[in-house]
C-alpha cells in the first residue's frame, strides 16, 4: 500500500514527490521524497532519499535520456 503527493511546475519540468508505503511487516509507514528535472534534449535527473525497514535512508541519483523517432 502507498500514498503519495505529486507537484510539478511545468514550465521548468521539475516534480516533487513526497509519499509514504507500509513496511513489509506492516507496522509502521516508510517515508520517501524526491524530485525530477527534466533538461533538454529528452535529458532528465532524478533524485530520492526513502526511509527503509532498518531505519537506514536509501539514497538514489539517476539520469535518463528518452528519444523517439
Amino acid at each position: 500500500m502507498d500514498r503519495s503527493a505529486q507537484f510539478s511546475i511545468i514550465d521548468t519540468g521539475t516534480s516533487f514527490l513526497a509519499g509514504q508505503s507500509l513496511s513489509p511487516d506492516g507496522d509502521r509507514w516508510l517515508n520517501s521524497v524526491g524530485a525530477k528535472q527534466s533538461l533538454f534534449g529528452g535529458l532528465s535527473i532524478t533524485g530520492s532519499v526513502s526511509e527503509t525497514p532498518e531505519g537506514f535512508s536509501n539514497t538514489s541519483l539517476t539520469a535518463g535520456f528518452k528519444k523517439s523517432w
